[in-house]
Parts: structure tokens; C-alpha cells; sequence
């Protein structure tokens, strides 16, 4: 009885893995959001939901990433300058999050989704508005490439102190203040959030808060699906 029930709870998250790799590559979005509250609801503890959540990122966003940029549907230039500061954002966040009590985590953790499920309930049925944005021009490259990194320190140590690698709100960056059309921009966000999560996750495993079991299952199922 005890192994069919570890069976099924190994598909299940199985399962859960591909359809982060389906979300992640619909949209660009880290995982951390469906990852960490069903590693949670399983046993595991807050901080290491959260550190098993960014390593499984990586490999999901690298499958995106690779996809993505087969069809010509990354930029590497606007993409490096985001993950230099997202990378560095990310230790800023994973030493937050893990000298932070379980319990603040915990709660942070609920404002954040509940503030980010807002903020998307509000935007329902723009997504066309999305795809048509000007964008911001800047009076250099190098002040184009400055801003560039701040954007991204700053998303890096707020999103990877939740277990997610930034992919949403780097989307929004993308489409916002650089004006890139949808696929270019959630083929660079996922590019940008493989850099982050990798950041975060190292940041993590080495005050030891990552679950090698689970993340290898989520793993497997977000190469699946991320594909």
C-alpha cells in the first residue's frame, strides 16, 4: 500500500513537471508558483520547496530556451545584459530567503501570489495590447544597457526569493520597455531566467535547502513538457 501510494505521488509529480514545462514555455513563466506550493503540501520544507523550485527552473528553461532559439526567437545581446543582473539579484534574494524565518517565508510567499494573481486578474483580455507596444528608446547604448542590468538586479532579487527565476515579470520588461514582440520575448525571458534560477539555486543548495528526489522527478517531466 505504501509503495503504490509513492508510485502515484511520483506521478503526480511528474505530471506537475510537464505542465510547468508547457507554462514555461506558453509564456516565459518560472515555476515557482505551482513547484513550491506542491513540494510544500508534500512534506517538504519552505526553503527547500524553494531552492528544489529554481533548480528544476533551470533545466526547464534551458529546454525552452534551446526550442526557442531554433527558431530564431531569442535575443542574446538585450538577454546577457538582463541576466548579468538578474544573476547577481538572484544571491541577493537566496541569502534573504534562506536567513529568513519559515514562517516570514511563508508568508511572503502567500502575499506575493496573491498580489501576482491580481495583478494578472486585472489584466485579463489585454494579452493584443501585449504585443503592440512601442517600447522606450534610450539616448545610448551604454544608458540602454545600464538600465538593462538594473532592471534586472532589481527582478532577480525579488522573484528568486519565491522560487521562481523572474520569467514573468522579465516578460513584461521585455514586451513593456523594450517593445518585443511575443515570441522573441518569451524565447529571451526564459534565457535570461535560466541565468537567474541557476543563481538562485546555487544560492540555496549551498545553505542546503534542495530536495535531490523530487527535483530530479519535477525535472523530467518539465524536459518533457518544456519541449
Amino acid at each position: 500500500m505504501i509503495e503504490t501510494l509513492e508510485i502515484l505521488l511520483g506521478i503526480f509529480i511528474l505530471l506537475i513537471g510537464a505542465l510547468d514545462g508547457v507554462i514555461d514555455a506558453f509564456i516565459g513563466a518560472s515555476g515557482g508558483m505551482l513547484n513550491v506550493p506542491l513540494l510544500s503540501l508534500i512534506g517538504v520544507p519552505i526553503k527547500a520547496a524553494i531552492g528544489t523550485s529554481l533548480a528544476v527552473d533551470v533545466v526547464g528553461d534551458c529546454v525552452v530556451a534551446y526550442t526557442y532559439n531554433e527558431h530564431k526567437n531569442v535575443d542574446a545581446k538585450i538577454g546577457l545584459s538582463l541576466m548579468i543582473g538578474t544573476v547577481i539579484g538572484a544571491q541577493i534574494g537566496s541569502a534573504v530567503g534562506s536567513a529568513l524565518p519559515s514562517f516570514g517565508l511563508e508568508a511572503a510567499y502567500t502575499i506575493f501570489l496573491i498580489v501576482g494573481g491580481i495583478y494578472f486578474w486585472r489584466k485579463k483580455g489585454k494579452i493584443k495590447a501585449l504585443t503592440v507596444h512601442k517600447g522606450l528608446s534610450f539616448s545610448s547604448p551604454k544608458i540602454s544597457t545600464i538600465v538593462t542590468i538594473l532592471i534586472g538586479l532589481a527582478v532577480g532579487s525579488v522573484v528568486v526569493l519565491f522560487g521562481g527565476g523572474g520569467g514573468g515579470m522579465i516578460l513584461m520588461v521585455l514586451l513593456f520597455v523594450f517593445g518585443f514582440p511575443m515570441h522573441k520575448a518569451v524565447g529571451t525571458s526564459v534565457m535570461v531566467e535560466a541565468g537567474s534560477s541557476l543563481s538562485g539555486c546555487l544560492g540555496y543548495a549551498i545553505r542546503g535547502h534542495i530536495n535531490i528526489l523530487y527535483g530530479v522527478v519535477l525535472m523530467v517531466g518539465i524536459i518533457i513538457g518544456g519541449r
